[in-house]
């Protein structure tokens, strides 16, 4: 069987499309693993991938295979191990016991990967003050990033020159923001989808509790839609109740879950 397809039978709930999945894998620099019934992905020292066959799962092969994945990063010298990476995060929460039983630190809190159709999705009908406006941002990025530092420090990084970013403003004033992206490679791509996102949703502290954050993110998901967007994909979030509000849902959940060597 090829990666692809040990990797739907693992993976249902993704619909994602053979040709996304591999350049979302990226098999070409990675080290590829391999045991009869499943493989394994390994980029540095995170484990991004790990697939047995369902009907091969339990059997032993799953530990031979994180076995075969750690002397990989071993051989790196890497002295900790990582689950989850660029192709997916953390470790279904499904499989925490697992991990535990294989000596990792299982992370407290439960995340979840969601996704909003926009098949008919409009804004929500909301009332807001005069002084309220949305839109995208088009000013000096060093302001941007004073309202992004305000929010999550280490989210600047992603806020670069050219990007795009959904904003509320009050009087003129950055007060909530997301970034864009529009046509990206997701595992939501079913090869007839077009799907976009959204992520680093914040508001600086003192404009919260206003409903702003939520509009700023409906606003750009009608972007998305007008775009040619089929989906929205948002990652990595804890905000499943928040999102759900839009109509978006979980298409699974995960923790964070590492090892020292």
């Amino acid at each position: 069987m090829t990666y692809y397809e040990i990797f739907r039978s693992c993976f249902e709930h993704y619909d994602t499309c053979e040709e996304v999945f591999s350049r979302l894998l990226r098999a070409d620099s990675c080290d590829i693993v391999r045991t009869e019934h499943g493989f394994a992905a390994v980029r540095d020292n995170k484990i991004e991938l790990i697939c047995v066959l369902p009907q091969f799962q339990r059997s032993g092969e799953g530990r031979a295979l994180l076995s075969l994945c750690e002397s990989r990063i071993k051989e790196k010298r890497f002295d900790r191990v990582a689950v989850g990476g660029g192709l997916i995060f953390g470790a279904e929460e499904s499989s925490s016991e697992f991990w535990g039983r294989c000596g990792y630190e299982v992370g407290e809190h439960s995340y979840a990967d969601m996704v909003l159709e926009l098949d008919g999705f409009s804004v929500p009908s909301v009332s807001f003050p005069d002084d309220v406006s949305f839109g995208f941002f088009s000013g000096d990025i060093g302001e941007l990033h004073r309202a992004v530092v305000a929010v999550e420090q280490d989210w600047v990084q992603y806020f670069t020159q050219g990007g795009l970013f959904c904003c509320a403003f009050v009087s003129g004033e950055i007060a909530s923001f997301c970034i864009v992206d529009e046509r990206i490679d997701s595992l939501l791509c079913d090869g007839a989808a077009a799907v976009g996102s959204v992520g680093c949703v914040g508001t600086v502290p003192k404009f919260r509790c206003r409903g702003l954050g939520l509009h700023t993110v409906a606003q750009a998901s009608e972007w998305l839609r007008d775009s040619g967007c089929d989906r929205v994909s948002i990652n990595y979030t804890a905000l499943c109740d928040w999102y759900g509000r839009l109509s978006a849902r979980p298409v699974r959940y995960f923790r964070f879950a590492e090892k020292k060597l």
